[in-house]
């Protein structure tokens, strides 16, 4: 939020809160995934921004199983 000179802020509650959590998700994405890559924005949200891809494979797989 800091590199974009916005003000809001999230708390490490607002994580709990659906809308919340929702906007902190496509504040990354639109960030660190401008090309809206679906097997790197998945491996992100469970790896975070340095995701191992090992690591996240079963995750990616469960994801991908529940989106097809």
């Amino acid at each position: 939020m800091k590199r974009r000179k916005i003000k809001k802020r999230y708390r490490l509650s607002d994580r709990f809160s659906v809308a919340k959590s929702k906007e902190m998700f496509l504040l990354i994405q639109s960030y660190f995934n401008p090309t809206n890559n679906v097997e790197k924005a998945i491996r992100m949200w469970n790896g975070g921004l340095h995701y191992n891809l090992k690591r996240t494979q079963r995750y990616f797989e469960r994801v991908m199983s529940k989106l097809n």
